[in-house]
């Protein structure tokens, strides 16, 4: 299961010292991830966005950073949940195994989750426009081969076009979520994107 391999992959980069861990999750959910961002803040690394220089990929690494008193917390941790690293239950977590965050963990679940959602908002631009604008380029070489015939332009015009005003509509329903998790995060005085320290 992934989660046990992630964090095998947190407590061994945390009993050598590392200052980040970075992984490229395979959850189905984003709210999964959030729970399993929740449960690395009890071992002692938080989550700080994606990994330098892969925030515009398709599929980015995630980072997570130490904190100061990360072998404290992850001493607890396992103190308080020994079986957590053989499949038990994990730190906030409901019984029976998984990323089934406890009604008390909840909150915290919920801004990890946003602050999510508005680092995938911020790739989705940029990543987007530069797909179109090869999809273009790709158009204009097809239309070389077949030859500028007045219907083969409007064919690949009008499904580029087609292409064009799905983004744009993607667009604001991606501002409408900025929003809606800034807000979120706002009220629960949660600066974010993080300063990142060395």
């Amino acid at each position: 299961m992934d989660v046990q391999r992630m964090l095998n992959g947190l407590m061994k980069a945390g009993s050598q010292g590392e200052s980040a861990y970075t992984v490229r999750p395979h959850f189905v959910s984003t709210k999964t991830f959030a729970a399993f961002a929740y449960v690395a803040a009890q071992v002692g690394y938080r989550y700080v966005g994606h990994a330098p220089g892969t925030g515009a990929t398709n599929n980015p690494f995630f980072s997570f950073q130490r904190t100061p008193d990360a072998r404290e917390r992850a001493m607890a941790a396992v103190a308080a949940h020994p079986g957590m690293l053989l499949g038990g239950p994990l730190p906030g977590m409901r019984p029976g195994g998984g990323l089934r965050p406890l009604p008390e963990a909840q909150p915290e679940v919920d801004l990890l989750y946003s602050q999510m959602i508005l680092d995938a908002c911020s790739r989705y631009s940029r990543r987007v426009l530069g797909n179109l604008l090869i999809l273009l380029i790709v158009g204009a070489v097809f239309l070389a081969f077949r030859g500028y015939t007045l219907d083969s332009v409007l064919l690949v015009g009008g499904a580029w076009l087609a292409l064009f005003a799905l983004y744009v509509i993607g667009l604001a329903v991606t501002r409408r979520r900025q929003a809606t998790h800034r807000a979120r995060l706002n009220r629960a005085s949660a600066e974010w994107p993080p300063c990142r320290t060395r």
